[in-house]
């Protein structure tokens, strides 16, 4: 049996952080292992408690929910961000994501919303959780911003791939390719959207419009990497 998800609840407000904390103690399979209220804090709460998942607010106090993100993420790489604002800016949905975050939901999000996204966020590296309105700001400033996706179906796929957290080794598996040819049409795909790192593909696609799929998704492979 999986142990219970460890989550991590960083908000300024007080009120806020018992309100969450009330809702994921009835939740089974998710421990609410620590809370903070400012970007040192998470960062030495992440370091402590290990989170699998973190939710946290956008705005702290003067500080930035996306330093907090950072500040997670340098302690536990593999943890997964859920930021939450009550803001609907999709120029900080595209911080938070670029900064790492696998979520932007706003507080107006209902309860079984925010269960769903911490539960899929914790099963592992796999779709991104964007607040409707967002994702569609998100779309139109790409549209506006660089026209169609950039991507080819083939390419798209790939990146979808690379951004549900797979290796080389099991993308060459699922697709029916040689790993060799992977790492080359990956190398070239990352200069293609401008990226230095296949950490990176996942808040780039959000950017572009295109759906992330879950690692278990229905994703149709290319027939062949050229």
């Amino acid at each position: 049996m999986r142990p219970p998800l460890r989550l991590l609840i960083v908000d300024d407000h007080e009120v806020v952080r018992e309100g969450l904390r009330a809702i994921f103690e009835s939740v089974a399979r998710v421990e609410v292992v620590g809370e903070a209220a400012g970007v040192a804090e998470a960062a030495e709460a992440a370091r402590a408690c290990q989170p699998d998942v973190a939710l946290v607010d956008l705005r702290l106090a003067g500080e930035s929910g996306v330093d907090a993100c950072r500040a997670i993420r340098d302690e536990v790489p593999d943890a997964r961000v859920i930021v939450l604002t009550a803001f609907d800016d999709e120029h900080q949905a595209a911080a938070a994501l670029s900064a790492g975050a696998a979520g932007f939901l706003l507080k107006t999000a209902s309860a079984g919303t925010l269960v769903r996204a911490v539960k899929g966020a914790g099963a592992g590296p796999g779709a991104i959780v964007i607040d409707a309105t967002i994702a569609r700001r998100l779309v139109e400033h790409a549209q506006h911003e660089l026209g169609t996706c950039p991507l080819d179906p083939c390419d798209t796929i790939l990146a979808q791939l690379v951004a549900a957290g797979l290796t080389n080794h099991e993308i060459a598996a699922r697709i029916g390719a040689p790993e060799a040819t992977v790492k080359a049409r990956i190398s070239r795909l990352l200069a293609r959207l401008g990226l230095d790192h296949r950490t990176e593909v996942a808040a780039r696609l959000a950017w572009l419009g295109v759906i992330v799929a879950a690692t278990g998704g229905d994703l149709n492979p290319p027939t062949r990497l050229d």
